[in-house]
């Protein structure tokens, strides 16, 4: 259930109280309004009017917000939790990276922005081993990946997705556009390494000797991924700080 179908119901339940008490109240009034004067009468009639056209209100009000508002409000949360849940997943990869790279020789750019691209690239490390470009998430359910599917794990078993939605193209995409950007700031044919980094262990399974990007499913695989990375002789120091001045 939620939020918003919680709201409603707890609503519903305050006019239905509301009315039964509204109801009591007529009955009572009823039987004893011949004992009021005119007057009197008068202002009590006033009164239910009133409260019944609120009621009515109230009643219409909700109507409005179930039939269109509602489903606005719920894509709204819905957009804030994935965004809580994406800022969760970049700052516990990136919490690990700077915990096992050594500070004086690598550097993390986070979110980074290629100029006039609306899309952000989670984690890029520039070092002794290269360029290392990560995708992150935090998801909850299993994926699973061989070389060209990627597929998500259902009530009803794995089921693929879309290759739209399938992470590595994502980096694959994200790379090319960040190749294309190195070219023209004159740094051409440098090799970027591409990774998918999902926050929970054992979250991603891997179906294929071969892959076109690197899985990693947990702090572990990813202690484990930058230790088996070789150094690569073509990032100098000097080489290195001429990337991070551009990505800066």
């Amino acid at each position: 259930m939620t939020y918003m179908q919680k709201k409603y119901l707890k609503n519903a339940a305050i006019i239905i109280g509301f009315a039964i008490a509204l109801s009591l109240y007529i009955v009572f009034e009823a039987w004893s309004i011949h004992k009021l004067p005119t007057q009197a009468q008068a202002v009590l009639f006033v009164m239910l009017f009133f409260m019944i056209v609120g009621m009515f209100i109230q009643w219409l009000s909700n109507k409005i917000f179930e039939r269109w508002l509602d489903p606005v409000a719920d894509n709204v949360i819905n957009e804030m939790d994935r965004i809580e849940q994406g800022e969760e997943g970049e700052n516990g990869i990136c919490a690990e990276l700077y915990r096992v790279l050594d500070k004086d020789k690598y550097t993390i750019h986070r979110n980074f922005k290629i100029p006039h691209k609306k899309f952000d690239i989670d984690a890029i490390v520039v070092g002794s081993k290269g360029i290392i470009v990560f995708e992150i998430k935090n998801y909850t359910n299993r994926m699973a990946f061989n070389y060209n599917d990627a597929f998500v794990e259902t009530k009803s078993g794995f089921k693929r997705i879309l290759s739209k939605n399938d992470p590595r193209n994502e980096v694959d995409s994200y790379c090319y556009e960040l190749q294309k950007y190195f070219n023209v700031s004159n740094l051409r044919g440098l090799p970027i390494h591409k990774a998918v980094a999902f926050l929970k262990k054992d979250v991603a399974i891997i179906l294929s000797s071969k892959v076109r990007v690197y899985i990693i499913s947990g702090f572990n695989e990813l202690d484990k991924y930058i230790a088996t990375l070789p150094d690569d002789p073509r990032f100098t120091p000097k080489v290195c700080d001429v990337i991070n001045k551009l990505l800066n």
